[in-house]
């Protein structure tokens, strides 16, 4: 649903991103098959006060596999802000 939700949203965001000043922690998996890693990047680049932390061998889901690497990831964010 979230892919199709994307795909029928006319409007470019990026504009409205670049006002966010709030500090966001973005997290990706990089073999994500349903947003590669591409639209991390993007919205890392869109979001000015932001984190991207890519996690190698995560999909698309937040697998139980990989929670010690994101507990830590939101554990650094929340320090830093």
């Amino acid at each position: 649903n979230h892919g199709m939700a994307c795909s029928n949203t006319p409007d470019d965001r990026t504009a409205a991103l670049k006002q966010v000043n709030t500090p966001t922690l973005i997290i990706h998996g990089a073999q994500d098959p349903f947003l590669p890693i591409g639209h991390g990047e993007a919205l890392a680049k869109a979001l000015p006060n932001s984190k991207l932390i890519v996690i190698e061998k995560m999909g698309h889901a937040f697998n139980p596999i990989f929670q010690h690497e994101i507990i830590e990831a939101i554990k650094d964010h929340l320090r830093s802000i």
